[in-house]
């Protein structure tokens, strides 16, 4: 299929819906990852460890899907 919406999605074994919902997920992971970071930078004493913890979680999450590619 050439269809540039659904070709990568198709590759990974997924519909464009299903595509979308995981990037859409992931970005709201990540946008709580930042607010984490930011709080952490004013009140280093706080989030000591959430946000590396989170980011080696999301990025397992994500190389797990590619490695089922």
């Amino acid at each position: 299929m050439n269809n540039p919406f659904t070709r990568h999605p198709n590759s990974v074994g997924e519909t464009y819906l299903e595509h979308m919902n995981k990037a859409v997920d992931t970005a709201i992971k990540i946008q709580l990852v930042t607010f984490i970071l930011l709080t952490h930078a004013v009140c280093p004493f706080l989030f000591e460890h959430t946000a590396g913890d989170k980011l080696n979680k999301i990025n397992k999450g994500l190389q797990h899907r590619r490695s089922n590619e």
